[in-house]
């Protein structure tokens, strides 16, 4: 995945569109069914990004870190952060020791779908487990492999201009789908001008579509049970069997075997 400095730069640009503050006031409902205190336990977001969630989250008094691979990521999300309940962390889930666990963990958008193989899907539920307090619920988005095989991913143009001229942004998605192998490997054109910048680059992100049963075996041999599926944010709503393959991207919620 390709999350360089001029991506990092402007990524929050191009995210514009994603309706943060609704997403995060069900995250913030959700933490409140399962009883998530803000007093004692601590969250952890893997693949943070540039922290928008976190740092809506954190407004709303919880205890987070975020982490991510992406340095550039990372650094953003630092740039952007006056909360001292919050921590940014430029690290893999394998490479992250914390001196203490968490209470719940979540991934957003299609983190787990960056990883390239089963064998690290499993070390992924591996790590994230060893983080986790007994019990603790976590949440992982990502994108279902049978509805992307049903309805492709198609060619995508997003415009982002600003009302007061600082950027005028084009991003051109192109998919390049692979379903033997089962990925999608997306090419991003972006160009435009930021803050007097003239932005013309492109970006490739490698998306490997895991089926149902391979998560499900992931989780399972990892020490997760009460595996249910979820729309994404914001809607989060539980799925039968039969929604799941109307939804590209969706969720699934299992808590940590209490030992």
């Amino acid at each position: 995945m390709d999350y360089g400095t001029d991506y990092a730069e402007i990524y929050d640009i191009l995210s514009s569109h994603k309706k943060y503050k609704i997403e995060t006031n069900r995250l913030h409902t959700f933490l409140s069914e399962i009883g998530i205190d803000k007093n004692k336990d601590n969250i952890l977001s893997v693949g943070c990004g540039t922290g928008t969630h976190e740092l809506l989250l954190a407004d709303k008094d919880f205890s987070i870190v975020g982490i991510d691979a992406s340095k550039n990521m990372i650094e953003r999300a630092k740039s952007k952060n006056n909360f001292k309940n919050i921590y940014f962390i430029p690290k893999t889930l394998e490479d992250f020791n914390p001196s203490k666990k968490f209470s719940f963990a979540y991934s957003l958008f299609n983190v787990i779908n960056c990883l390239s193989t089963l064998s690290d899907l499993i070390s992924f539920f591996k790590h994230l487990n060893k983080n986790l307090n007994p019990s603790s619920k976590i949440y992982i988005e990502f994108w279902h492999s049978i509805p992307c095989i049903i309805d492709p991913p198609k060619k995508v143009i997003r415009n982002y201009v600003d009302k007061n001229q600082k950027y005028n942004l084009k991003r051109i998605a192109t998919p390049a789908n692979n379903f033997i192998n089962q990925e999608v490997i997306i090419k991003y054109q972006i160009e435009g001008e930021n803050n007097g910048k003239i932005i013309n680059f492109q970006s490739t992100h490698k998306i490997t579509l895991f089926t149902i049963l391979e998560i499900e075996y992931a989780l399972q041999i990892n020490g997760f049970e009460n595996i249910s599926f979820y729309s994404a944010l914001p809607e989060m709503k539980k799925l039968n069997k039969d929604e799941l393959i109307k939804e590209r991207m969706i969720a699934i919620v299992a808590n940590k075997i209490k030992v």
